[in-house]
Order: C-alpha cells, then sequence, then structure tokens
C-alpha cells in the first residue's frame, strides 16, 4: 500500500479549444497555466492464493488560471482490478491455453 501527496504546476500548455468545432473563427488551441494538487492511494495484495487485487483512489484539485476544471479531468477516480486464477476442475487451465 502506498500514500502519495502531489502539488503540480504546469506553465504553457496547449489544449484543444472546445468552440473550434462549431466556429472555425477562434484560436484551435488555447494556451493555460494548469495547478493539481491532491492525494492518492494505492493498494494491491492476496486475499486468497487463487485471489489478486490492484486498485487507486485519488482526490484532486486540477485547475486552469481562470480556476475552472480542465475538460475530461475529474476531481476524484478510483479503479480496482480483481483476478481469480482456477486451480482445479473445469476452468483450470483456461488462462495458459488464451495465451497460445
Amino acid at each position: 500500500m502506498s500514500l502519495a501527496y502531489f502539488d503540480i504546476k504546469q506553465n504553457n500548455v496547449v489544449v484543444p479549444n472546445p468552440e473550434f468545432q462549431i466556429d472555425h473563427t477562434v484560436p484551435q488551441f488555447l494556451i493555460f497555466d494548469l495547478t493539481n494538487d491532491g492525494i492518492e492511494l494505492e493498494f494491491a495484495g492476496l486475499l486468497t492464493p487463487s485471489l489478486s487485487f490492484i486498485g487507486s483512489i485519488t482526490s484532486m484539485h486540477a485547475r486552469n488560471s481562470f480556476g475552472r476544471r480542465p475538460r475530461a479531468i475529474a476531481d476524484r477516480a478510483a479503479g480496482l482490478l480483481a483476478t481469480y486464477g482456477f486451480r482445479e476442475g473445469v476452468p483450470e487451465g483456461l488462462s495458459r491455453m488464451a495465451l497460445r
């Protein structure tokens, strides 16, 4: 398990201008200064010899120079991946067969 704090500042970041899709007289790209700070928790482990997992939870505050959240960047995100390996029975060995 790990816990991280981040505080990132970027200058002169080029981003697509969404208004360009409907009005070609506006600039196609915009230049912003971006800031992003937050925390992230990552974890991985085994619950049983057959069941393993990995995941993360992030809470951040990404903003442009006008104080607005950039498009398609969420303030909170989470993900989890769990895998189960069958050790006996009919499904045993299917993962090895898929790799051939």
